[in-house]
């Protein structure tokens, strides 16, 4: 019971997280025209060293926010980026096209387990096939 009280625990600090992040994301979208305005000037202005920089610095922070894929709630978009993430460190290649209806009935705490332990699952039957030439996982 301890564990499954642990579990529960994790999860709503994951979903705290998740929406945390996607919140971040939704900022730097928003600010992302003065940033614009900041690189036209140094480009106009011929300071390429500048410019290149400054766009290395966006790169960066955009690499860290983008989600390999936008299934309408945020949730489910950072737990998929993470679990993305595992599964191509461990050579498996992964599609998703997943668009969850707004509002979604299913609570996020429910979506995550749902899609955590699919994932989990599917990545294991992967690793013990490991004699396949290709496996894809596609969620829809």
């Amino acid at each position: 019971m301890q564990s499954l009280l642990q579990a529960v625990q994790a999860q709503k600090k994951y979903i705290a997280e998740a929406q945390m992040r996607y919140e971040q994301t939704k900022a730097f979208r928003h600010d992302i025209k003065n940033h614009l305005t900041v690189l036209s000037a140094l480009l106009n202005n011929n300071e390429l060293e500048e410019s290149k920089v400054y766009l290395q610095k966006l790169k960066t922070v955009s690499a860290t926010l983008s989600f390999p894929c936008q299934t309408g709630n945020p949730v489910v978009d950072i737990l998929l980026r993470e679990k993305i993430k595992m599964a191509k460190a461990d050579g498996i290649a992964v599609e998703v096209s997943l668009l969850l209806p707004n509002p979604c009935k299913i609570d996020d705490f429910d979506l995550c387990v749902i899609f955590a332990n699919a994932l989990v699952v599917l990545c294991g039957f992967y690793l013990v096939m490991k004699n396949l030439r290709k496996c894809r996982i596609v969620i829809l």
